[in-house]
């Protein structure tokens, strides 16, 4: 069973992911996510952003606008 799958337009075929590997991979992003408490995670610290924090995603709101 494929649990995603993505085009890709440099090979023209469409690429799946097992669950099992989707899993491990999206574990793995959320815990380098809770690692480094931001999602620009290609930037290195010294340059990260505080607009790409993840705290707002895990306060009080949850990620939703408190209105």
């Amino acid at each position: 069973m494929n649990s995603c799958s993505g085009y890709c337009h440099r090979c023209n075929k469409e690429h799946y992911l097992t669950e099992g590997i989707a899993r491990r991979h999206c574990l793995d992003l959320m815990n380098e996510l809770e690692m480094n408490k931001r999602v620009d995670l290609l930037c290195e610290e010294a340059k990260a952003d505080h607009r790409f924090s993840t705290d707002y995603l895990f306060g009080k709101a949850r990620g939703r606008c408190l209105v």
